[in-house]
C-alpha cells in the first residue's frame, strides 16, 4: 500500500513537472519573435534612472554614501504634463526618516531617448534660485 502510493506521488510529480515546464516553453516560444527573443519595453522612467545613475554627481554621490552603507537613491517627483513637458527628479539619500535631496534635475521627455542626455540635463542652482544646464553646474562647480 505504501509502495502504490508512492508509485502515484511519483507520477503526479512527474505530470506537474511536465505540466510547468510545457508552460514555461510555451511562454519563451510566445516570446521568440523571428530567432530573437522580445522583451518587454522599459518605461521612460526606468530609461531616465538608468541614464541619471551614469552622471559623474551621482556616482560620486554614491562612493560618499558608500562610506556609511548606503545608496544614491533618485526619486521621480514630476512627469511631463501639458503645463510642463519636464521630468523632475530628485537624487539624494533616502533614509528611514525623510529623503535628503542633494540634486534637483530636470530633463524634457522628448531628450531621454537621446544616447547621451547630459547636454539636457538641467540642475537647480541654489545661488540662482533657477535650473541651470549640467555643463554650466560643473563649470561652476569646478566638477
Amino acid at each position: 500500500m505504501a509502495c502504490s502510493l508512492f508509485n502515484k506521488m511519483k507520477l503526479y510529480c512527474c505530470f506537474f513537472l511536465f505540466f510547468v515546464t510545457s508552460a514555461v516553453s510555451a511562454k519563451v516560444e510566445s516570446l521568440n519573435v523571428a530567432g530573437n527573443i522580445r522583451f518587454q519595453n522599459k518605461s521612460d522612467e526606468d530609461v531616465l534612472t538608468t541614464k541619471l545613475f551614469k552622471l559623474a554627481e551621482v556616482k560620486q554621490l554614491d562612493k560618499e554614501l558608500k562610506q556609511y552603507k548606503a545608496n544614491a537613491s533618485i526619486m521621480i517627483t514630476s512627469a511631463p504634463t501639458a503645463e510642463s513637458p519636464y521630468y523632475e527628479i530628485s537624487v539624494g539619500y533616502n533614509s528611514p526618516s525623510r529623503f535628503e535631496t542633494r540634486y534637483y534635475f530636470r530633463i524634457k521627455k522628448n531628450y531621454i531617448n537621446q544616447s547621451n542626455i547630459e547636454p539636457y540635463v538641467e540642475v537647480m542652482d541654489m545661488a540662482e534660485a533657477d535650473y541651470i544646464s549640467l555643463f554650466k553646474y560643473r563649470k561652476k562647480s569646478h566638477l
